[in-house]
């Protein structure tokens, strides 16, 4: 028997009952466009005037790239790359809610995200749910990294805006996800990676797997904070 575990998303907070988060559909406004003409001889940067900048690992390996913009006030953006061999990056960026400043946010993000385990935990006593803080960024940044990942539900909304486990009672090991969540001056900034597990697998795949997302997420995370950095210094 299978079951879904639902995380509590840094852009759309929910906790993990069902009905609460499929409440939340109606903010996930907008569609993807496709627009992976755009990686043909692209280096792989980014840029997003006064939120953000920065380059992705690897882009020559990228196989398709999307962009959309979400939530009821439509200040929800992100980016989404496909890679060979079964990864998906996603770079996602929101507005801070008005009065609250990013190191308020960023404790706020930490407690729900401890408070998400444990419910996760309470519920799938099998599931794998690590959370970090501070990963050796130049900001100060959270980890997660889970495995069993469900990606995108028509019904529920895309990947990582919605974060679910899925697992059965015993344990397994389907897929695995790898974030790094962290907030600067008005923006909130969200760097996810998953990859499905291959079907042949041995005894070193999800250490593998593990050390190729940490890798990548962290690449991104630190390009993407050493280049907004810059920007928003420059800015003044």
């Amino acid at each position: 028997m299978k079951k879904i575990v639902f995380i509590a998303s840094i852009f759309f907070i929910t906790t993990s009952v069902t009905a609460e988060v499929l409440s939340e559909t109606k903010r996930l406004s907008g569609t993807p466009r496709d627009i992976t003409e755009s990686i043909k001889n692209w280096d792989g940067s980014l840029l997003i005037p006064t939120a953000y900048c920065g380059k992705v690992p690897n882009p020559q390996n990228t196989t398709k790239r999307t962009i959309g913009i979400y939530g009821e006030d439509r200040n929800i953006f992100m980016e989404r790359l496909s890679y060979k061999e079964n990864i998906l990056l996603t770079i996602v960026v929101g507005g801070l809610r008005k009065g609250i400043s990013a190191e308020e946010d960023h404790k706020n993000t930490l407690a729900v995200q401890l408070n998400s385990r444990n419910k996760t935990l309470a519920q799938a006593p099998h599931a794998v749910m690590e959370i970090s803080e501070d990963t050796g960024n130049r900001w100060p940044t959270i980890g997660l990294r889970y495995n069993n990942v469900v990606s995108d539900t028509p019904e529920v909304g895309p990947f990582p805006l919605v974060k679910q486990i899925g697992f059965n009672f015993e344990p397994s090991f389907h897929s695995m996800a790898v974030h790094r969540m962290f907030s600067r001056g008005r923006f909130r900034y969200e760097i996810a990676a998953m990859q499905l597990a291959p079907e042949a697998m041995t005894d070193t795949t999800e250490r593998e797997m593990k050390e190729r997302l940490t890798s990548i997420v962290e690449a991104a995370a630190y390009s993407l904070q050493e280049c907004t950095e810059k920007m928003l210094e420059n800015s003044h």
